[in-house]
Order: structure tokens, then C-alpha cells, then sequence
């Protein structure tokens, strides 16, 4: 190969890596931005009440850990967190979290996960219950190693929060009160659709209780 060859193949690669690095910044740069959006947004509450809400939410997963709850099985052998995002609707008696779970303890395993984690605000006070599971299967390359917390972090606001904003007439981000319909559907409720806000009150407080699975054996 001349020399002239090698001083194009050497332009190219150099090219395509440099594009590669600034795609990729130009990536996570518009990550942190849609992050930060999302965050201020849903900050409709103080500080002071959006942390409570956030440690009410921990307390109650490690209260039902150290209970052996049998719906908490996992959480009480794998790494977990709950993601710092909170999505609130525009009446702030509903949230959406994110319970990121690094599967840990077992060698073999190959997925990590994220379950959707709801809240309900009754009479003053919140309510939590777990939502659908989201597996994610690792990489070949990389299947022995957990994902870490960031980048299940990464992941949620994809997969979880995406659809938490959206564009009003003026271009401005607001809340999409669709993103709560979920809240509503028949995956929390049998027989007929409750009407009232009392009835879905006592929907919403039968699904919190995950006592009424039992304990682990």
C-alpha cells in the first residue's frame, strides 16, 4: 500500500472515530438535558416535600424487606434503588418511580431490571405499589457484569419517564396527564370500573398492601 493509501486510511479512521466521540457527547449532552427538564418539571412541590415523598418510598420497600415480604423477595437479595426522578401529575397525588434493581446474587444471572414503581396521595398521606417489571438482558460480552445504577438510570428515563412530558401550542414542555393513565386501567381493579374517587381511593389501598401476599417461607 503507498504512502498516500495509508495517509487516507489513516484520515478516515481517525474521521470516523471523531465523529463517533462527538455523536456520542452530543448524545449524553441531550440526555442530561432531557434529565434535567424532567426534573425541573415535576420539582411542583418543594424540596422539602419532593425528598419526603422520595424517603417515604424507600422507607416503605426496606419496611417490607426487613418484614420478608414474599413481593419484596428480590430486593431483599439484589442491589436496588429508587431512582432520585419523581414524576408528579399537575394535582401532585400521583407519582411514577423507578426501582432500579442490579441482580447481583446470583453468578449466573444474566438480566438486571426495572419495576415501575407508583404512589398515590389519600387523605395526606402516600401510598406504594409496584407496577410492571422491566427485564433487561446484559450484552454478550458483558453478562456476568450488573449493570450499575447510572446506567439503569440512563435506561429508566428512556424505557420509564419518557412519555412524562410533552410540547404544549407554545412549544413549552408540560405535563402529559396521559402518562397516568396506567392509574386508571383495569390491571388494578375487577368486576366494575370504579366511578367515584372514594371507590378508586379503596382500589388504590387494596394494591398498596403487600401484606396480603404473605411472608416468604
Amino acid at each position: 500500500m503507498s504512502k498516500r493509501n495509508n495517509l487516507y486510511l489513516i484520515i478516515l479512521v481517525t474521521s470516523t472515530f471523531l465523529l463517533s466521540c462527538f455523536e456520542n457527547k452530543n448524545k449524553e449532552v441531550s440526555e442530561i438535558v432531557e434529565s434535567k427538564k424532567m426534573f425541573e418539571v415535576s420539582n411542583r412541590i418543594s424540596n422539602k416535600d419532593y425528598n419526603r415523598v422520595y424517603q417515604e418510598a424507600n422507607d416503605s420497600v426496606n419496611y417490607w424487606i426487613e418484614n420478608n415480604l414474599s413481593a419484596y423477595q428480590t430486593e431483599k437479595i439484589n442491589k436496588w434503588k429508587i431512582d432520585s426522578l419523581i414524576c408528579f401529575n399537575e394535582k401532585v397525588n400521583k407519582c411514577i418511580m423507578a426501582l432500579l434493581k442490579s441482580n447481583t446474587y446470583f453468578k449466573d444471572q444474566t438480566a438486571d431490571g426495572i419495576t415501575y414503581f407508583y404512589g398515590v396521595k389519600i387523605n395526606q398521606k402516600w401510598y406504594f405499589f409496584k407496577g410492571p417489571y422491566l427485564a433487561l438482558p446484559r450484552e454478550p460480552q458483558l453478562m456476568q457484569i450488573p449493570r450499575t445504577f447510572p446506567q439503569l438510570h440512563a435506561i429508566a428515563m428512556k424505557e420509564v419517564f419518557s412519555g412524562y412530558l410533552k410540547k404544549n401550542a407554545s412549544g413549552e414542555w408540560e405535563i402529559n396527564e396521559a402518562f397516568f393513565n396506567d392509574f386508571t386501567s383495569g390491571a388494578w381493579y375487577q368486576g366494575k370500573r370504579p366511578d367515584t374517587q372514594a371507590e378508586w381511593d379503596s382500589v388504590y389501598l387494596k394494591v398498596s398492601n403487600p401484606w396480603k401476599w404473605g411472608k416468604a417461607k
